[in-house]
């Protein structure tokens, strides 16, 4: 825990640069920054300044210039659906965060599909597919999907670890092994191959 004088430090970095924030994305941030000072001082209040600040700029954003745009991710949709949690009391933005996390959901689990079934072997996309699958969990079978990916994705990599430090003539090779190893610390000997 942070003693009083590291606090104070904090709160008077923040609120310098409370004067001199001019983005709808800088005063997320801060206000970000504000609330981890809690009841200190008035650091609640200039969270909630923050907010308000950031509110109608970012609202515009992804309810105007957001749906215009075409090929937008998963991840476009999870940010704007992040965003506008925070400016929740803003107008709707409570209602289009939960469409855009909806969204989002289903969007990542389509792409993780196909990342999965386009990896042709490759232990990298199968990382990925895994790791989006993980991310939404709760999502029609994605928990069980995210295992099965999680089981292909750590016998590929390792196989391509063996394969790459068997071969190994130089730092570099061996480094590059060990780097996939650590990626996979709870698979077989991974952990133990990494050293």
């Amino acid at each position: 825990m942070a003693s009083e004088a590291q606090m104070n430090l904090r709160y008077t970095e923040l609120m310098h640069r409370f004067a001199s924030t001019s983005t709808w994305r800088e005063f997320l941030e801060l206000g970000k920054q504000f609330h981890e000072l809690g009841n200190f001082k008035d650091a609640s209040a200039y969270y909630t300044k923050c907010v308000r600040a950031a509110s109608a700029a970012a609202y515009r954003e992804y309810r105007e210039d957001f749906t215009s745009r075409e090929n937008l991710t998963s991840e476009d949709y999870f940010e704007a659906a992040s965003v506008l949690s925070q400016i929740s009391d803003y107008m709707d933005a409570r209602e289009w965060a939960r469409t855009y996390k909806a969204k989002a959901t289903a969007l990542c689990y389509a792409e993780a599909i196909a990342l999965y079934e386009q990896c042709e072997g490759r232990w990298q996309d199968m990382r990925e597919a895994y790791m989006k699958m993980n991310k939404i969990k709760g999502y029609k079978d994605s928990r069980d999907l995210a295992e099965r990916y999680l089981k292909h994705y750590t016998e590929r990599a390792y196989a391509a670890a063996l394969e790459i430090m068997q071969g190994a003539q130089t730092g570099p090779e061996f480094e590059e092994a060990a780097e996939i190893f650590e990626q996979i610390p709870d698979y077989s000997d991974s952990a133990q191959q990494a050293q």
